[in-house]
């Protein structure tokens, strides 16, 4: 089951402030219902006590499967604006937990772990998705790359970062979220498209050639595993301490 604490959580579009019990960590083996509300989209959603506005508490928490040997650190998605500031965090819970003060039974246990962080409850479901489907989510962060250079209308953008929704043995299925600035408009207003693309799954293992081994280098350096790390740059500044996220 998880380990839930009391925290205060501020609505997004309200500003009200309520206490919430929130997960602060996830053992996948124990928690299988958790598991589902976290795919279906349904983990800690609030609302509003004040105003009825629905929100997400998404972190921080650490998510762990000890089947599948997966270690996530899950991040409010502000506080991916400073992605350096976190991404060593779960490595280190993963250190401290099951090498430092663990005993030899569990430290037996630790070899084969990906440790990942990320940065939103969306973000945390791709990493399960992949897990489910046998997918290097490396390899999957370069097939984003190159949709946003190769698909037309893409926002080249974090708002516009492909999120995969689906996958088979022969396709990915991605959420993309286009932009018509170039279209004819009937109004001053930018529009913005959700859409669904679908891709042989056999991409993934063109990602791995020597063309694309710059990009998947680049993007393997750290737990933060995610296109967000060539996008954005480490001058920006730290993210709020809010952990509530609008969704």
């Amino acid at each position: 089951m998880p380990t839930y604490q009391m925290r205060a959580l501020e609505c997004p579009l309200c500003g009200t402030t309520s206490e919430r019990s929130v997960a602060v960590s996830i053992d996948a083996g124990r928690s299988q219902k958790t598991r589902q509300e976290i795919m279906q989209g349904r983990f800690q959603r609030f609302e509003c006590n004040y105003c009825g506005h629905s929100y997400v508490a998404d972190g921080p928490l650490i998510y762990i499967d000890f089947q599948n040997k997966h270690w996530v650190g899950v991040f409010p998605r502000q506080w991916e604006m400073s992605w350096w500031q976190w991404e060593h965090e779960p490595g280190a819970a993963f250190s401290s937990s099951m090498l430092e003060t663990s005993p030899p039974v569990v430290r037996s246990w630790a070899p084969g772990f990906t440790i990942r962080a990320v940065f939103g409850l969306a973000a945390l479901r791709e990493k399960l998705l992949c897990c489910d489907a046998g997918i290097d989510d490396r390899a999957l962060e370069v097939v984003k790359l190159d949709l946003l250079r190769s698909s037309p209308h893409t926002l080249f953008s974090l708002d516009g970062r492909p999120r995969l929704v689906d996958a088979t043995a022969d396709e990915l299925v991605f959420h993309l979220v286009t932009s018509l600035d170039e279209w004819p408009q009937i109004s001053d207003e930018p529009q913005r498209v959700p859409a669904r693309v679908r891709i042989a799954r056999q991409r993934l293992d063109e990602m791995t050639g020597s063309a694309w081994q710059p990009a998947l280098s680049a993007l393997s350096q750290g737990a933060y595993v995610d296109i967000g790390r060539l996008m954005i740059c480490d001058d920006q500044p730290r993210a709020s301490e809010t952990l509530a996220t609008a969704e």
